[in-house]
């Protein structure tokens, strides 16, 4: 030691009393123990009082939240004002007796107004101090202040709640070491970094919570008659659980008001996000401390998502808003999903927040006019385009075929109509607002193509009325602007609606006008198209002759177009096998078959496949006509086609009933009558109900099956369907007569047998000269009987329907008995037998039981 320091030490260590030696006392300096500082183990906010429609979220956090749990890092994530914070607070409220040692909030203030975002580093120095750690003896490097706090909280079992995180890096420094600690983290943004984390994303609360919230926030009784108000509200709030809350604690605060004087003024306010503050407290500034918190680029983006006319959009969509490659639009499109500013509805897909589109329609007032109609109209563009590739490629033209020039630069590729179809059903809630849009801005080539792929995939989705409204306004601006080519596009699409509607008249006007503006353009194409379509009219109305004599006009003008001739092929099998011609239909169906092979037309193959079925049906082929046309309707789901799938399954329902398959036949056809009243489709729900009806009397429902069956007349007389007319009128005079109402029977019969005469339809003439001989067997006419038999199997013979010819056997059979010709009676219902089991029909069963009820006797 030195003299000073000795010399110091020494005076220090007396006093002197008196100015001399003596007496003097020896005191030692007391070295005074460092003071104890205050340790806080409970930083928790006060508990939530109001806590409504996070239960589900609540009970995960509790029941995962264990000590001795695997998983101790619980992310909660969602956007601004969606809850997380409160839900965070109300778990470590329930969580804080499972944790002892203590619980710590601590505030990040990544979106915190007027603050920037807590370091790391600086958190760690709080937190270790406030584990009575003194100051000066903290590390000062970063992972030193967390090596010293982990190794503190080692055997400890901590709570930690960490609000507001802005990003991994800020967050992984603060997470404590020890398995008995757990930790709930909040933040905007979707942690993916932090692996070793349980994520908790929240979405707006459902309608019925949200009407909950508002009332226990409002302060009122849940009256029946506010329901409708508050129900309103919450919607219009995009059940946002701020919004929500904001709103009601108004309505807190004003007892003159009612719910409904709220939800009025809410609704008619032209600044929503403005009626959404309440202090510091606001909708739009959380949306808007997450937005600056963006680059540049990516803000631009963001704003400009408020410019898009539709309610959901892809990468495609966004590569065209922005003027963006589709690679970077599907990075900015992942980084604000990460960010929790827009939702992701489906894989691929994403939207916007009611609020969030309002709050970023009005940040791009900032934008130059001339920059936003450039980002409208580069979707107005891309939506065309690619509606017109799709439409290309449902037009039943091979799947090979080359789609049309592109324009944009990036769209979605349609390899097959399946694909294209999809899109089509996807889009169609963004194609219709931008073709409001084009027929607002008087754009007929944009409303031209953007109905095209609309009027298609609503013939075959549903509902046809669509079909019709959007091809009357492009028909409306293509008038206007003397666009001839675009009015008789429209007519056709027109036509095929008004046909479904049952206007068969209408649906005649329009084809006949499109063919003649096609005939005065020289569009041979488009001729025959329109002669197919006059064809198909006149067969729905029962007209085979003429239907046949245009449709083969058709195929001469479609020569060389093979998907095209194939069509009319298919066309005139229909009509061939209508009119009983089975092998002619068969021929013509098979060269189409071949036809759509060639070219590799999936769904013209599926439906030859239907139509084949049919053809076996009516020859009695049951287990070929079930094989042709399940393989149909796998087709026709598979592409989507509900129109198609309907049709297959109506067709295989009567097939399935003939062989005794009554429950798959019934669960067929109840699903093909949902399918096509849905689609608004009159002529399919009308042959859907005619063959229900026709399957619940055979099951022995007569009440069910007379009721379809009445309703299926009503609309076939509504639309003018004499074909169909005829089939349920038999049907219905065949269930009379079961019923024992013989006099109604012997009105309707006649009827349906001059119908079938008058349409043509030589299956359904024998089909309804046996019933009618059946019903005269009963009266006991057995002469006019046995002449109706006879006629019915002469017709039967002719078009190869063995159905119908065991049948005219079977039922010649009772009246031979009635007359004692025993014998002769056994003769026919053996060879009726016989045919019943070549054909597999359930109908054996009755012929075999009046057998051997003959033979006992």
């Amino acid at each position: 030691m030195s003299d000073m320091n000795a010399s110091a030490e020494g005076h220090a260590r007396q006093v002197l009393v008196g100015g001399d030696n003596k007496g003097t006392i020896d005191l030692s300096i007391r070295q005074e123990a460092p003071r104890q500082r205050p340790v806080a183990t409970d930083t928790l906010p006060r508990d939530i009082e109001l806590f409504v429609g996070r239960e589900t979220e609540l009970s995960r956090i509790l029941g995962a939240a264990q000590p001795s749990n695997v998983v101790s890092i619980y992310t909660i994530d969602g956007m601004a004002g969606i809850g997380k914070t409160a839900l965070a607070t109300r778990a470590a409220h329930l969580l804080a007796d499972r944790f002892p040692d203590g619980r710590y909030f601590i505030d990040l203030h990544s979106h915190a107004p007027g603050q920037t975002p807590a370091r790391p580093a600086d958190v760690l120095a709080t937190m270790l101090a406030g584990l009575g750690i003194d100051p000066r003896d903290l590390p000062e490097t970063l992972e030193g202040r967390r090596d010293l706090w982990r190794d503190r909280l080692r055997d400890k079992r901590v709570l930690l709640v960490l609000d507001d995180a802005a990003h991994h890096a800020q967050v992984e420094p603060l997470l404590p070491g020890g398995s008995g600690c757990c930790t709930l983290i909040t933040g905007r943004r979707r942690l993916v970094a932090l692996d070793s984390a349980l994520p908790l994303p929240l979405d707006t609360l459902a309608p019925d919570r949200a009407e909950e919230l508002f009332y226990a926030t409002a302060r009122r009784d849940s009256a029946e008659a506010d329901r409708p108000a508050v129900r309103e509200t919450v919607r219009l709030c995009g059940y946002l659980p701020l919004a929500i809350v904001l709103l009601a604690g108004r309505l807190a605060h004003r007892p003159a008001w009612s719910v409904a004087d709220l939800c009025a003024e809410f609704a008619s306010a032209r600044d929503r996000l403005g009626e959404l503050e309440a202090g510091e407290r606001a909708v739009q500034a959380a949306f808007a401390t997450s937005y600056r918190h963006l680059p540049p680029a990516r803000r631009r983006l963001f704003r400009h998502l408020g410019l898009h006319l539709g309610l959901d959009f892809d990468a495609y969509a966004v590569a065209a808003l922005g003027d963006l490659d589709l690679g970077v639009a599907r990075k900015e499109l992942d980084a604000l999903y990460t960010d929790h500013l827009i939702d992701e509805t489906t894989p691929g897909r994403y939207r916007l927040h009611d609020l969030v589109r309002e709050y970023t329609r009005k940040l791009t007032v900032r934008d130059k006019e001339a920059e936003r109609e450039r980002a409208v109209g580069r979707l107005l563009d891309y939506y065309r385009c690619a509606a017109r590739n799709g439409e290309h490629r449902l037009r039943r033209l091979a799947d090979g075929e080359p789609d049309p020039p592109r324009t944009p630069p990036h769209f979605p590729p349609f390899p097959d109509r399946a694909t294209a179809f999809a899109w089509a059903l996807t889009e169609r809630a963004n194609l219709l607002s931008y073709v409001d849009y084009a027929v607002a801005h008087d754009l007929p080539s944009h409303v031209r193509d953007l109905t095209g792929i609309l009027a298609i995939s609503a013939f075959s989705s549903g509902p046809h009325s669509l079909a019709q409204d959007v091809r009357e306004r492009a028909l409306t601006i293509a008038r206007r602007h003397g666009d001839r080519l675009g009015v008789a596009a429209a007519l056709s699409d027109i036509g095929h609606a008004r046909v479904s509607a049952g206007d068969l008249t209408g649906a005649r006007a329009v084809f006949d006008e499109g063919l003649t503006i096609y005939s005065e353009l020289g569009d041979q194409l488009g001729q025959a198209n329109m002669l197919r379509e006059l064809g198909g009219v006149s067969a729905w109305c029962g007209d085979f002759d003429t239907a046949t004599a245009l449709t083969r006009r058709a195929l001469e003008l479609y020569g060389g177009n093979s998907n095209n001739e194939a069509r009319a092929l298919q066309h005139l099998g229909q009509l061939a096998m209508r009119e009983g011609d089975y092998s002619a239909g068969e021929d013509y169906v098979e060269r189409a078959l071949k036809l759509y092979r060639d070219s590799e037309n999936r769904q013209g193959e599926a439906v030859s496949s239907q139509t084949l079925g049919s053809i076996r049906e009516r020859r009695g082929d049951y287990p070929a006509a079930i094989a042709y046309l399940e393989q149909a309707l796998a087709a026709f789901r598979a592409v989507g086609s509900r129109s198609d799938t309907a049709a297959a399954l109506s067709a295989l329902g009567m097939v399935r009933q003939w062989i005794g398959d009554f429950d798959t036949a019934i669960d067929e056809l109840r699903e093909s009558l949902a399918i096509q009243r849905d689609l608004g489709n009159m002529g399919g729900e009308c042959v859907a109900l005619v063959n229900l009806g026709w399957t619940m009397h055979r099951v022995g429902d007569n009440s069910t099956a007379s009721e379809l069956t009445r309703q299926a007349i009503e609309i076939c007389r509504a639309v003018g369907d004499r074909s169909n007319l005829a089939a349920a009128t038999v049907n219905l005079a065949w269930i009379r007569m079961m019923a024992g109402d013989l006099t109604s029977a012997a009105e309707l019969f006649p009827e349906s047998l001059a119908l079938f005469l008058e349409v043509g339809d030589r299956g359904g003439e024998a089909e309804a000269r046996n019933r009618y001989g059946r019903l005269l067997t009963e009266i006991g006419d057995h002469e006019r009987a046995f002449e109706l038999y006879d006629s019915a199997t002469d017709i039967a013979r002719q078009i190869g329907n063995r159905l119908e010819q065991a049948h005219a056997l079977e039922w010649a059979a009772h009246s031979h008995v009635r007359l004692g010709a025993v014998d002769r009676a056994l003769t026919h219902l053996r060879a009726a037998i016989a045919i019943y089991g070549e054909l597999g029909s359930i109908e054996i069963e009755s012929a075999t039981e009046f057998l051997h009820e003959l033979d006992r006797n």
